[in-house]
């Protein structure tokens, strides 16, 4: 049996600053839907301990703050649930950040991103169905043979990109934002 969670006293429909969210019959954690106050954060040495061939672990709950701190490489980060994503001094080099099924609202801040793989078709940031999600205070640097995005927003909407540098070559599809 699925719950329709009412939004603003009104049935949400997924549109607009609200979105619908019908809970999986079978979801037991609890992190699905309820915000927590968690905050962590992860460096090189610690991303194994959070991620799983680069989706976020269970262990990073629904709303957490998660500072990533000083240089990673060759590393993605896949979040499926609403985060504040929040650069220490990062750079991420030949990384993706993406946002994804549950991520609606989350925020990318303060973050430099390096793809310079010219053989890897790389995206620095992904929004893949989620809405509502800001983006600001970002540097991106991507290279590829192929196509090259900075940041790649596909089924997304109400999103917001502010204070970003975006620079991008690639031969056929060359895009800051897509």
């Amino acid at each position: 049996m699925q719950q329709i969670f009412l939004i603003r006293d009104e049935l949400c429909r997924g549109t607009g600053i609200a979105n619908c969210y019908l809970k999986p019959s079978n979801a037991n954690d609890q992190s699905i839907t309820e915000d927590t106050n968690q905050t962590i954060t992860i460096t090189q040495s610690t991303y194994d301990e959070w991620f799983e061939d680069g989706l976020a672990s269970v262990k990073i709950k629904q709303n957490a703050t998660v500072y990533l701190k000083g240089t990673f490489n060759n590393v993605n980060f896949t979040f499926p649930k609403k985060v504040h994503v929040i650069g220490s001094n990062c750079v991420l080099n030949n990384a993706t950040i993406t946002l994804t099924t549950d991520a609606h609202s989350s925020t990318i801040t303060n973050l430099k991103i390096k793809n310079n793989d010219k053989l890897v078709t790389r995206h620095g940031i992904e929004i893949l169905d989620v809405n509502n999600c800001k983006v600001t205070n970002v540097a991106i640097e991507n290279q590829a043979d192929y196509e090259s995005l900075g940041i790649f927003l596909d089924g997304a909407s109400g999103n917001e990109i502010s204070n970003c540098n975006i620079t991008t070559t690639g031969d056929y599809i060359n895009n800051g934002i897509l």
